[in-house]
């Protein structure tokens, strides 16, 4: 009886929920249309807060706290969806908050804000290249010739024919030229320099602009010639300028290297065009007997910091290896930061001597020192130019850290070592006895004057008197081998 009972409960939930099924798809369209209008309503609500409520707010505390409504603005999770929604908002805002916005966030102002942001905040080129075209041009045209000197300065502005005449006629001429030098002007601001081809600054910037885009390759040498051929030297000047125009793109094209061996014997490649080289290139030309200008190799060095490490590693050791460096070549390496940054990478490899010597001719000390104290064990060789380059005195306390700092078993297993007793029979023992001594006082001064505590102990450890006498041995025959070889 119970189990009746069960099965008629059953069978009534199932015709029931049978019976609501069959409701709710009677009722489905009605459903939907309510859901439809709950949904848009939803939908509704979001609209008129982002609009109408969350502007106003952004607004009112961007009064109070600007700085916290910038940092939300930079959020890196949400902060463009609120500063692309709030961009009207911060236009709005007085002058002291939307300067702050304006720090952070370059985009989205009025030209009229870049144009004061940067004359009241941030008078500089570098802020120049974050304003948009619209806010330069309102620079442009609202600002004085100061303004327009800097936006060319920035590179990140380009000039019509008019502006570009303009300049002309205010005699900017600096300014052409830097132009030139970062964008290649109109054909009629060209031919606008040409009429004035008497002006001294205006022949450089013509120049300028011959050696990096070339007059004939835009139709103008013809013009060119015609408007100075009352100046015999400033044509000579011009076609110069084309033909080191020409052998750059020569070299930029050629990519076989037995057709640019031929050309080497041929022509003679101008200083300014020496430094378009590549490394393979140079390395051709250099077989072919010319030899880099000082032009050349300041413009090989310079333009070895421009590219990947290896390469300026590269290139720089064959310039040291190759050419015999002026004094206005060499001047040029010593004072130049990017030329001793290169000269300094290649101090974590392993150097051969001449490479060595080298660096010791062209490096600074400090560099010389990193590498001695590195972790490659330099040759007796290295120790002994060290020594002939930076003198007796001034070599003897690095040779001895050189020495301490790596294995002296290995060091003076080297050949040079090995062979020192004939070395010191043939040259006379008489005054390598006396470097010694005057050795051996320079190490016992060092180990009572070190402020280095652990390595004095170190080296009056009983174990080391046998390596202590080493090392006075090595550093006098070093010093023997400097002034004998």
């Amino acid at each position: 009886m119970a189990k009746q009972t069960i099965n008629y409960q059953r069978e009534q939930k199932r015709a029931l929920r049978k019976k609501r099924f069959k409701m709710w798809l009677k009722n489905l369209p009605e459903n939907l249309k309510n859901w439809g209008e709950a949904l848009g309503i939803v939908i509704l609500a979001i609209i008129i807060f982002f609009l109408f409520a969350l502007p106003p707010c952004f607004y009112f505390w961007s009064l109070i706290v600007p700085g916290t409504m910038v940092d939300l603005c930079v959020n890196e999770t949400f902060g463009d969806f609120v500063h692309e929604l709030n961009v009207w908002t911060i236009r709005c805002l007085p002058w002291y908050a939307r300067k702050k916005f304006m720090a952070s966030l370059f985009q989205g102002h009025s030209a009229r804000s870049y144009r004061r942001y940067f004359q009241k905040i941030n008078y500089t080129v570098d802020y120049l290249k974050t304003v948009p075209k619209y806010g330069q041009d309102y620079i442009w045209n609202k600002g004085d010739n100061r303004d327009r000197e800097m936006l060319i300065l920035s590179g990140w502005y380009y000039l019509n024919k008019e502006q570009f005449v303009y300049l002309l006629e205010q005699g900017m001429y600096g300014a052409v030229q830097s132009y030139i030098t970062a964008h290649a002007p109109a054909k009629e601001g060209v031919i606008a320099m040409l009429k004035k081809s008497d002006v001294p600054d205006v022949q450089q910037a013509i120049i300028l602009y011959t050696e990096k885009y070339g007059l004939k390759e835009q139709g103008l040498l013809e013009t060119a010639l015609s408007y100075t051929k009352n100046n015999a030297e400033f044509q000579a000047k011009i076609e110069k300028a084309q033909r080191i125009k020409a052998q750059k793109s020569h070299i930029d094209k050629c990519k076989d290297m037995n057709e640019f061996a031929n050309w080497c014997r041929k022509v003679l490649i101008e200083p300014e065009a020496q430094g378009s080289m590549s490394l393979q290139q140079y390395e051709v030309f250099h077989a072919s007997g010319q030899k880099l200008s000082d032009e050349g190799v300041i413009a090989f060095i310079s333009a070895a910091s421009e590219i990947t490490d290896q390469n300026a590693q590269t290139r720089l050791a064959k310039v040291f290896a190759y050419e015999t460096l002026s004094q206005k070549s060499r001047s040029y390496v010593e004072s130049s930061s990017d030329a001793q940054r290169i000269i300094s990478k290649m101090m974590p490899s392993m150097l051969s001597d001449q490479q060595f010597e080298l660096l010791l001719n062209m490096a600074e000390e400090k560099s010389v020192e990193d590498y001695l104290l590195g972790p490659y064990m330099p040759s007796a060789n290295m120790l002994i130019a060290t020594i002939k380059t930076y003198g007796e005195e001034k070599a003897k306390d690095l040779i001895v850290r050189c020495i301490l700092k790596h294995k002296l078993e290995e060091m003076l297993s080297q050949t040079a070592f090995i062979e020192v007793g004939l070395e010191v029979e043939a040259n006379g023992g008489n005054e390598l006895a006396i470097i010694l001594d005057g050795v051996q006082q320079e190490l016992n001064y060092q180990l009572d004057h070190t402020s280095n505590v652990e390595l004095a102990s170190y080296m009056r450890h009983p174990v080391m008197y046998d390596r202590q006498l080493k090392l006075r041995f090595a550093v006098s025959y070093l010093l023997y081998k400097s002034k004998h070889v």
